[in-house]
């Protein structure tokens, strides 16, 4: 069996999507009233005068909007000084559009890709999630 880059960075992607879920319902929680994190994502879209969608929270592209995006008032709430978080997802955010796309991937983009997983996930302290990886 041969190694397929675009599977690994699948099953890694597959991997890291329930992960973020909790850390980024965790961090907001006390901003939200109980609504779900994507009301965040509605509520900017409202402001942007673009038309109503659904978001889930368990998609990764939702999900790494949330740290690369200005989240109004809030700011970027998931970022240090370093703006790592928001660097990581930005990282991610290409890759999951090329693998979206269907964009070809070679080994070192796979080997990239898992990377900034694994440096995501360290920086939340989800060890767990790299345990499991």
């Amino acid at each position: 069996m041969t190694f397929d880059p675009k599977l690994s960075i699948t099953k890694g992607l597959d991997h890291l999507a329930p992960r973020l879920d909790p850390i980024i319902t965790s961090r907001l929680a006390a901003h939200l009233s109980g609504l779900p994190w994507t009301a965040v994502l509605e509520q900017l879209d409202q402001l942007a005068g673009k038309p109503p969608k659904v978001y889930s929270t368990s998609d990764i592209q939702e999900q790494l909007k949330m740290f690369t995006k200005r989240l109004g008032d809030l700011g970027f709430p998931f970022d240090d000084n370093r703006q790592t978080a928001g660097t990581l997802g930005r990282e991610l955010t290409i890759v999951r559009n090329a693998w979206a796309h269907g964009d070809s991937f070679s080994c070192l983009d796979a080997w990239r890709a898992h990377d900034y997983c694994v440096r995501l996930l360290e920086f939340f302290g989800d060890g767990e999630g790299l345990l499991n990886a």
